[in-house]
């Protein structure tokens, strides 16, 4: 990037409406303030540990949810969605986060399975999907599979503004750029040449290298024709150009960003710059050709910046730009440049205020990102997820959501036979063996139902049912099939950086290798039986085994009748007052609710290690029992049962459990005949300054020698993003 000049072209093509009459900023204000007040909405931002990866490593990531409406970190949403999604914008891995006031932590391990390709981190809240907002974060993944086939051939050309605007007449200076590539890394060709409809030829230029670059002005209908080493050429369509675009320019002079618009038309606009939540600037302009706007460096905080063209209530134009590479108050320092392998690092991070971060060191290749480019994406990533346009409907009231304030939220619909909804049903859900989670719901007027499940379920499977077998449960799918608003783009690998990948990937292999040595320790979520404690419990080793349940019923346990109605047997409980109660009592197997009793009493009474009974009313969400019967199978894993044909299975992503990432100790010899190829020498997801007593981490080099960077990224107290970087050497 010039040190003088920097230059951001976006060029789009839209059309106008007609003139309103601009409000003042003060009216834009009130209007942003007022929608804030009533929109209680938050966003995402996810931190990794890198964005360029080879099969067999792990993707950490750090979550910040910061609230639209306050721009803090918000304890409203209690889970994150992340999904890695293939250039299809299909999701390839998922998996969910536990959020504690705005803050949670998890990874994703990059199997051999996963083919080479641009991935997109996809994170979002329940509350984004249930507003149906797909502003979801997204942050570019390159992943390489040494071992997989290679990339396709296939030459693409992307428009580097997204869109292809014609000038009328054209604005010097201000062309459209276009890139192709091949992503197999074969030649895209040796020559090029666009030609307009009538044959005629606008531009052309020679191949240089795998990647190129060239501008024109659109005449129409165009094409560009690629020809090959081998004499064949290929046509590719370039994007219909609008004549009604608006392009925007800024140039930065030494005091001040010089902001230009232009437009064709001659229009009456509203131009808004604003940061997060907080108006900058404001001007009431007639656009015609162009128009400038200054913006001095002094009056600008150091975060994202957006500027907006407004029309009436509609938006014809949003830029996104960074002003500043640091936030001054947060600062990181080594206690030196250079070390030694396996040597002991000590690291301070020192603040002024109040700030939440990550804070990862790794390897520093160009394969990486440089520090301002990252730095650039942190921010213009926030701004993307950050204030929308929805705010200017004033008269739209915030539409009905649900947010999983209490857990994962679970919804569905219960059906009878025929596929006609059925209110006021009761709803089971329960956790697959070896889990024992209980969840209980009763249907709406319209046959739906939501219920929050708690971070403790670690299975991989739910078994849904209602409290008869004429009912039809459809569940809701937690995830989207596919995400069509994602930028999806294409593998570009340079064959220069086959050594620099093959070495990459042997680290990986043999830190793989020796992972026993080297496990990330996962902390158990607490979990306990949702009932709490039994009145009475069993544990049937200590007695005279029966073969039937009958007999185990009639001869261990006093407080449970064994009855028979016809062929059909029933249970009841023994309440306190003697009295027999059997009707609505609830009986668990390994926490599945048993629909027919005869089914459970075909079981055989050898596999059945525990009983426990709860002999009072017992209220479970919505839903009242006379009492509960608990039967746990000796593997915890239904053994002989038979489950009903209208039991649905679910598939479920859990809740990743908290982790303590894997830290080396050279303090001692116990490991020095263990490899250590370590690139990723420090992850901590979740760390917070209080502007008054430095931090201190402490960690040691790996076998790698080379260049470290230290990358720190946060937000503040008012959802200012926040960067601090350094850089050591390893020998």
């Amino acid at each position: 990037m010039r040190s003088s000049l920097m230059f951001l072209t976006l060029v789009l093509g839209i059309f106008c409406s007609a003139q309103d009459s601009p409000r003042s900023a003060s009216d834009w204000q009130n209007i942003l303030d007022n929608y804030r007040k009533s929109n209680h909405e938050d966003r995402l931002y996810l931190s990794t540990n890198g964005n360029y990866f080879v099969s067999g490593e792990l993707l950490q990531f750090s979550v910040f949810c910061i609230s639209s409406h306050s721009q803090e970190l918000t304890g409203l949403s209690r889970v994150a969605y992340i999904a890695l999604v293939n250039e299809n914008k299909k999701p390839v891995v998922e998996t969910k986060v536990l959020l504690t006031q705005g803050r949670g932590y998890g990874d994703l391990f990059l199997a051999s399975s996963l083919p080479s390709g641009m991935y997109t981190l996809v994170a979002y809240t329940g509350l984004q999907k249930t507003l149906n907002n797909a502003d979801f974060f997204q942050k570019a993944i390159t992943l390489i599979n040494p071992f997989g086939k290679g990339v396709a051939k296939t030459t693409n050309l992307t428009p580097d503004a997204g869109v292809v605007a014609a000038q009328t007449p054209p604005v010097a200076g201000v062309l459209n750029s276009f890139t192709f590539h091949d992503a197999s890394n074969g030649s895209v060709g040796s020559a090029a040449r666009v030609i307009s409809d009538s044959g005629e030829v606008l531009t052309n230029f020679e191949i240089q290298g795998q990647h190129q670059s060239f501008t024109y002005i659109p005449s129409g209908d165009d094409r560009l024709v690629l020809t090959d080493t081998d004499g064949t050429n290929a046509f590719f369509e370039i994007p219909k150009a609008s004549d009604r675009g608006i392009v925007t320019t800024i140039e930065r002079t030494s005091k001040a960003y010089i902001i230009t618009i232009r437009s064709p038309q001659q229009i009456t606009a509203d131009i808004l710059v604003r940061s997060n939540s907080r108006f900058i600037a404001h001007e009431s302009a007639r656009l015609s050709g162009a128009y400038a706007m200054e913006l001095g460096y002094q009056d600008l905080p150091q975060a994202p910046i957006t500027l907006e063209v407004w029309q009436g209530g509609k938006r014809l134009h949003q830029l996104d730009f960074v002003h500043g590479k640091n936030n001054t108050g947060l600062s990181t320092m080594t206690n030196k440049d250079r070390y030694r392998q396996r040597e002991e690092v000590r690291m301070t991070l020192s603040s002024t205020f109040r700030s939440f971060v990550s804070v990862v060191v790794r390897s520093k290749t160009h394969l990486s990102k440089d520090q301002e480019a990252i730095h650039e994406l942190l921010l213009a990533n926030y701004a993307q997820n950050g204030p929308g346009s929805a705010w200017l409907s004033e008269a739209a009231s915030p539409p009905y959501a649900l947010t999983d304030i209490h857990g994962d939220l679970l919804s569905g619909l219960t059906l009878d036979n025929a596929g006609n909804p059925l209110p006021g049903r009761p709803v089971f859900i329960t956790a697959a063996a070896p889990d024992f989670h209980l969840l209980t719901a009763r249907s709406d007027d319209l046959g739906r139902f939501v219920v929050p499940a708690p971070p403790s379920i670690q299975s991989n499977e739910l078994l849904v049912l209602s409290d008869t077998t004429g009912v039809t449960i459809q569940m809701d799918s937690e995830w989207y099939s596919e995400y069509p608003e994602i930028n999806s783009r294409k593998l570009q690998i340079d064959p220069a950086d086959r050594a620099l990948i093959e070495e990459k990937s042997l680290y990986s292999q043999v830190e793989n290798a020796y992972y026993l040595a080297k496990v990330n320790e996962s902390k158990p979520i607490a979990n306990s039986i949702f009932f709490g404690a039994a009145s009475k419990s069993y544990n049937l080793e200590d007695y005279t085994r029966f073969s039937t349940l009958e007999e185990t019923f009639r001869e261990i346990i006093p407080g449970i009748v064994v009855r028979k109605n016809g062929e059909d047997f029933e249970l009841g409980i023994l309440d306190p007052q003697a009295r027999l109660s059997s009707e609505n009592t609830l009986v668990l197997l390994d926490g599945l609710p048993v629909q027919n009793i005869n089914d459970l009493m075909a079981m055989d009474a050898l596999d059945i290690q525990k009983i426990e009974f709860v002999r009072e009313q017992y209220f479970y969400g919505p839903l009242l029992f006379s009492g509960i019967i608990s039967l746990q199978t000796i593997e915890g894993n239904l053994r002989g049962f038979k489950v009903s044909e209208n039991v649905a299975r679910y598939p479920y992503v859990p809740v990743q459990p908290p982790k303590q990432y894997h830290q080396p100790s050279y303090e001692t010899e116990s490991s020095d005949r263990i490899p250590d190829y370590r690139t990723v020498l420090l992850w901590v997801p979740l760390s917070e300054t209080d502007g008054e007593e430095d931090l201190v981490f402490s960690f040691f080099t790996s076998d790698v020698a080379g260049v470290y960077e230290v990358l720190v990224e946060g937000f503040d107290r008012e959802g200012n993003a926040l960067l601090s970087t350094t850089e050591f050497t390893v020998e």
